[in-house]
């Protein structure tokens, strides 16, 4: 099962088609319901009906999902760590990183999906990378991890949904992350 090793946990109903995984969050006690948290703006786009949570000029954007059965946190993505270019290509100053409070989405709570867009072929190309001495690889930001969390956590691309009141899927935020 290839998810980010964040989510490793609180995932359910993991669902694989091509490139895309996709996964249902659930709470320690397989809690779904969840109020959403997040650092960002809101982004219109013409063809979608709602907007999309996005960066804004001073920061990355990070969302977080409370349950509403146990209080927990669960971090649903931070675009300062997650992804391939957060991986291997940008670095964010700290205090980008460390001044983002987060924003309570105005919505009941609701179940959440998470689709990763897996299109990389690390297997292939892994003479590319950087290892030390115990055969992890170095990341751009300096820290080693294994060869496994580089697959894992270097998606290329995220979209997340909450189900409305109406059964149907909302996207609340996309990103192409390589």
């Amino acid at each position: 099962m290839r998810i980010p090793s964040y989510l490793k946990g609180f995932a359910a109903e993991y669902k694989e088609k091509g490139g895309v995984v996709s996964v249902n969050v659930a709470d320690s006690q397989n809690g779904r319901l969840f109020e959403i948290w997040y650092y960002g703006e809101f982004f219109e786009i013409k063809e979608l009906k709602y907007p999309l949570i996005v960066g804004t000029e001073y920061s990355v954007v990070k969302i977080v999902a409370r349950s509403v059965k146990t209080g927990e946190e669960i971090l649903l993505f931070d675009r300062a760590f997650h992804g391939y270019d957060a991986m291997f290509c940008n670095c964010f100053p700290q205090e980008e990183i460390e001044n983002r409070p987060l924003k309570k989405l105005d919505i009941s709570p609701s179940k959440i999906r998470i689709d990763f867009g897996y299109e990389i072929d690390f297997d292939d190309e892994k003479e590319d990378y950087d290892f030390d001495e115990n055969g992890n690889c170095i990341l751009m930001n300096g820290t080693a991890v294994s060869w496994e969390e580089v697959k894992s956590n270097g998606m290329d691309s995220i979209a997340l949904y909450y189900k409305n009141q109406k059964g149907r899927w909302i996207e609340f935020a996309e990103d192409e992350l390589a």
